[in-house]
């Protein structure tokens, strides 16, 4: 999906394969699910910012891990050698919250301040172009191949 509306050709499909399954309670995977809907719509929750007014509901956690820059030595150092600090952040979510159809994580390794919110502002755009492509197959408005999205650019010429 890009800024153009195009929808790229399906070169594999694949069903997905449990590896495994979590054995507890499904009251304590219910807290579990409580504090991932915190998190993205009560006041206070680390991700509410960016979710405010979405035409969904989704859920999940944000993250910041401390690290130091591994890359190149001379990029990764201070003048005096001292290795730069820097943060991970992540952010994983699902929607809709209540009957989820589909899952991310974000990963933004090695930014030099943990409040800029990219892995939230991420998480939304790939949010929203999610529902944006859901709704127009909904509506018979999303390009049905590769080829359709072709022809389309050809008569805007």
């Amino acid at each position: 999906f890009t800024s153009s509306d195009e929808v790229g050709k399906v070169v594999q499909s694949m069903e997905p394969k449990v590896l495994n399954r979590v054995d507890m309670p499904e009251s304590q995977i219910k807290r579990v699910q409580e504090g991932f809907r915190q998190v993205y719509n009560d006041s206070g929750g680390t991700a509410t910012k960016y979710f405010t007014g979405a035409k969904y509901k989704a859920a999940g956690k944000t993250g910041t891990a401390q690290t130091v820059y591994g890359g190149d030595k001379e990029i990764g150092r201070k003048a005096n050698g001292e290795r730069v600090e820097t943060y991970n952040l992540t952010l994983v979510g699902y929607a809709p919250l209540e009957d989820p159809e589909v899952a991310f994580s974000v990963v933004v390794p090695w930014v030099h301040d943990d409040k800029t919110g990219i892995n939230g502002y991420i998480g939304r755009e790939i949010m929203d172009a999610y529902f944006d492509l859901k709704n127009k197959e909904v509506n018979g408005e999303a390009p049905k191949d590769d080829k359709d999205n072709k022809n389309k650019e050809q008569d805007d010429e």
